[in-house]
């Protein structure tokens, strides 16, 4: 991902959700440091329940996994960028 361009929400590789975000910062951090606030970015999730959808989708919780974070976002009504 790059700062700046915007991407389809895909909840599969295969399957768009009509969602875009702009990406506007991306940095690499261990899943057991989101914040409350993050959480609530991620989706109105309190980190408890950001941690079982997570559980969910993926099957699994490492908190010493290191993911890429992006954020803040802006999510719907964002023009898609034909040049990503």
């Amino acid at each position: 991902m790059k700062v700046g361009k915007v991407y389809d929400i895909n909840k599969e590789w295969y399957h768009g959700t009509g969602h875009r975000i702009l990406v506007t910062r991306v940095r690499r951090q261990r899943l057991g440091d989101v914040t409350p606030g993050e959480a609530r970015a991620e989706g109105g999730y309190t980190v408890e329940e950001f941690t079982e959808a997570w559980k969910r989708i993926n099957g699994g919780w490492d908190p010493d996994e290191e993911v890429v974070a992006t954020g803040p976002r802006q999510e719907s009504g964002v023009p898609l960028d034909a040049s990503m």
